[in-house]
């Protein structure tokens, strides 16, 4: 049994690569820019920031 070459398929990914990034410059470059954060780990925080305010307003009100 023959065994492959160990860089054939290390060349073959690396070449995958190039051409997926050749293709990202290339949308880039068409002004298909994706966003600079995703929307929904904006949401996250500020929903983490409410649930912790009600928190400390519920303690507040409670007296504890």
């Amino acid at each position: 049994m023959k065994l492959p070459h160990p860089f054939k398929k290390e060349k073959e990914i690396r070449d995958k690569m190039t051409t997926e990034a050749k293709q990202m410059i290339k949308k880039y470059e068409q002004g298909d820019k994706p966003p600079a954060v995703d929307t929904k780990i904006i949401w996250y925080v500020v929903g983490g920031f409410a649930f912790v305010f009600i928190l400390k307003l519920l303690s507040v009100m409670l007296g504890v």
